[in-house]
């Protein structure tokens, strides 16, 4: 037997010729006919095996998004009598499922289309004519960077993004609010009152027992220093009246009995 010295893209030609329309299907449910993984395989399929063409598919990224999987797949072409000609296609494929079925259809939607555009097969479907569905822009959250100075305003009212959370009825990671709560979270916060200077241990111990404070040292007077403090209190007391009656006399607004009265 002669052996088939064509390569790769003279392969893929010959299935080029051979193939060249895929025809759409409707399913009940849906609002307009699909082109199935399915029905391309058994479209392509036969004639990549009669001429020597084999293909596979390797993810090379995936990400899961609420109940969709988004994944790049990566479909190789390979000459089998020379496994060495190869040609790879990377291909974005995109499934919707509630249970563990998403990564299959991702897996699928991307090989499917890498085959489609690979070989250039008619569908009767055109894309660019479908105005019924519209882009649906997600919104815009505060990332991690705006979580972080949401943190900092908050602390600075002795407050956290729980708190906020929990008043607003909001669910955290606050992350991935959305900045249209940008005005709602700075009224609220601004409708917080504001935090109480922090007192030391001993300052918070001598209102409790109505007891001073040394300012120097930041501890409790003993007995014997309160009452030298009091005393010494006193006698400030004592020389600003003196002072002020003194001001007074010198004035001529106030009689000067007032000040033998201060001394005794």
């Amino acid at each position: 037997m002669e052996r088939d010295t064509r390569n790769l893209y003279q392969r893929l030609l010959a299935v080029m010729k051979d193939v060249t329309y895929v025809r759409k299907e409707s399913k009940q449910g849906m609002r307009y006919s699909i082109v199935s993984h399915d029905a391309v395989t058994a479209k392509v399929r036969p004639a990549l095996v009669n001429q020597g063409v084999v293909y596979f598919a390797c993810v090379k990224e995936r990400a899961q998004t609420g109940n969709r999987t988004e994944a790049v797949v990566t479909v190789t072409f390979v000459n089998s009598d020379q496994p060495a000609d190869r040609l790879s296609v990377d291909m974005f494929g995109y499934g919707i499922d509630d249970q563990d079925k998403g990564p299959g259809k991702a897996i699928s939607y991307a090989v499917k289309y890498a085959l489609l555009k690979t070989l250039g097969l008619e569908t009767g479907d055109d894309p660019d004519q479908d105005q019924e569905v519209k882009y649906d822009r997600p919104p815009e959250t505060f990332g991690a960077e705006g979580e972080e100075k949401m943190r900092a305003h908050f602390k600075s009212k002795n407050l956290t993004l729980a708190d906020a959370a929990a008043a607003l009825g909001l669910t955290l990671p606050a992350s991935k609010w959305p900045v249209t709560l940008r005005p709602v979270l700075t009224a609220w916060l601004k409708d917080q009152p504001e935090p109480k200077p922090v007192q030391s241990g001993a300052e918070f111990l001598a209102d409790l027992d109505g007891k001073r404070v040394d300012t120097a040292t930041g501890e409790v007077m003993d007995e014997a220093a309160q009452d030298a403090a009091l005393k010494n209190d006193l006698q400030d007391h004592v020389e600003r009246e003196e002072a002020h009656a003194d001001k007074a006399i010198g004035n001529g607004k106030a009689p000067r009995g007032r000040k033998a009265v201060a001394r005794g």
